[in-house]
């Protein structure tokens, strides 16, 4: 590479440390991109040798969870982000579901207390890296575990809450919200609190659209998780069109989507909604038999 002797000495002549950080970053991401996954590793390192904060070190952190996933190391995936919430200051201790129920209980007990347009408001100081730095690995470790550990992607939902409700808003709550909402929809039953976090994640959205992963990766879950919550479905919306435009199309959605360790958070959600179906006039008996339950 085309550095200086000691490219992370800001003291040298011709050098910057945050490009060669990112440089660092970068072409250790290319070669994660690429499946060289040794070589991304050995960036990575190097960047932990010479950051000088747990924030710079966040995107490595975030880079090694990455390249563990690839390699199928799903202790190491979640491992790698634990320990970078740990450096930033919000640790992942051992927990249960017993103890995230508990949890849940308390969240909901404050969102219902506190004023959305005031908690909505509350903006934290720009130099609050330490804040900005934790949205994107929680985001990240959501992700991750969304697919494979249920009881972390409760638990690391309701720390994302909690950070918004004692530090501030940032873009990445607004997952956090959805997540939380299918949660409260489907473990609790709790519709009409699950709707208003839906409308809450929203309303983050609006307030944040140049951050376009957040963006892309909420509209995208939103509707599969919380649409059919927010209105009652018409008789008209009953009738073959699509079946993916349809009540039943929601249901299909999520049952799809949380077919890897997700149904036990939305088979509630999914009863309330059958119920309301069955609950219809009889008039709803011309529903095309591919359309039925049961």
């Amino acid at each position: 590479m085309l550095l200086q002797d000691n490219p992370w000495d800001d003291t040298k002549h011709d050098v910057s440390y945050q490009e060669t950080l990112q440089l660092f970053v970068r072409s250790a991401e290319c070669y994660w991109h690429q499946n060289m996954l040794d070589e991304a590793l050995s960036l990575i390192r190097t960047t932990f040798q010479h950051a000088r904060d747990s924030c710079d070190m966040a995107s490595s952190f975030i880079l090694q969870s990455r390249v563990y996933a690839v390699r199928g190391d799903s202790f190491g995936a979640f491992q790698a982000l634990k320990d970078c919430l740990s450096l930033l200051g919000s640790p992942i201790p051992p927990t249960s579901w017993e103890d995230c129920d508990a949890e849940f209980q308390k969240v909901h007990s404050r969102l219902q207390d506190v004023d959305t347009q005031e908690l909505l408001a509350r903006q934290p100081s720009k130099d609050d890296r330490v804040l900005f730095t934790l949205g994107p690995v929680f985001v990240e470790l959501l992700s991750a575990a969304f697919w494979s550990n249920s009881l972390l992607f409760y638990q690391a939902t309701l720390k994302l809450v909690n950070i918004h409700l004692e530090r501030g808003t940032i873009s990445q709550v607004a997952l956090a919200y959805v997540h939380l909402g299918s949660i409260a929809g489907g473990r609790f039953a709790m519709l009409d609190f699950a709707a208003d976090m839906g409308a809450k994640a929203k309303r983050l959205f609006e307030m944040y659209p140049d951050d376009v992963y957040t963006l892309g990766r909420g509209q995208t879950l939103h509707p599969l998780f919380l649409g059919h919550l927010e209105a009652p479905a018409g008789l008209s919306a009953l009738y073959p069109c699509n079946p993916v435009g349809t009540p039943m199309g929601s249901l299909y959605n999520t049952a799809f989507v949380t077919g890897n360790g997700r149904q036990k958070f939305f088979d509630n959600s999914m009863q309330s909604t059958v119920a309301h179906l069955d609950s219809l006039p009889s008039c709803c008996a011309t529903i095309p038999t591919h359309l039925r339950l049961g």
